[in-house]
């Protein structure tokens, strides 16, 4: 209703902690499983360049790949099908996937 309206803001201001969060969570439930198969492959970093010159793919695994305390790495599973987002995989195995194509 306009009553209701006439109290929200126009504008919502978001400090710069709240800018650099990620959503997170944990899955607690499968509702329907998708048995449909993705092909794709890990993105292999190249030389570190400006980030100005960084395309998409670039930009995203720079923000998301990292080395972990027990010898894994989270890195960023590419589908071929570009309806489906990339997806982060943690590994200790990133070495022999590079380069490969993944079912």
């Amino acid at each position: 209703t306009p009553n209701e309206l006439a109290n929200v803001p126009e504008t919502v201001t978001v400090d710069e902690a709240a800018k650099n969060m990620k959503p997170t969570g944990f899955v607690v439930g499968i509702l329907r499983r998708n048995f449909e198969k993705y092909s794709g492959s890990i993105f292999q970093k190249q030389s570190s360049s400006a980030s100005e010159e960084m395309s998409e793919r670039e930009r995203i695994a720079f923000e998301n790949e990292r080395e972990h305390p027990d010898g894994s790495t989270t890195c960023v599973f590419f589908p071929v099908d570009t309806k489906i987002p990339p997806i982060l995989i943690r590994t200790s195995q990133r070495e022999s996937f590079l380069g490969q194509r993944i079912v």
